[in-house]
């Protein structure tokens, strides 16, 4: 969980922690395949990216499809269906 009130640095902080654990795991993956599904807090989830990218780790996000259906005592209920894995961007 990350703290909404978090500064900019404490960000920066735990992006380094993150990647030192991928890279941990990924240290006996001998295939060279391999990718990290990167979701959630956008701060993060950037500063994490550059951090992984640059070494040289793909990373992936997941596209979901809403389906929205609303009731008519004014609830709604939403549904998310994955769709497909999608690329970052070369940062």
């Amino acid at each position: 969980i990350i703290d909404p009130s978090a500064e900019t640095f404490e960000i920066e902080l735990l992006a380094e922690n993150f990647e030192i654990q991928v890279r941990q795991l990924l240290a006996s993956e001998t295939s060279g395949i391999y990718a990290v599904h990167l979701m959630g807090e956008l701060t993060f989830c950037f500063a994490l990216a550059v951090r992984l990218q640059k070494a040289g780790i793909s990373c992936l996000a997941s596209t979901t499809q809403r389906q929205t259906v609303d009731y008519p005592d004014g609830t709604k209920t939403s549904r998310f269906g994955f769709v497909r894995f999608r690329a970052y961007p070369i940062l």
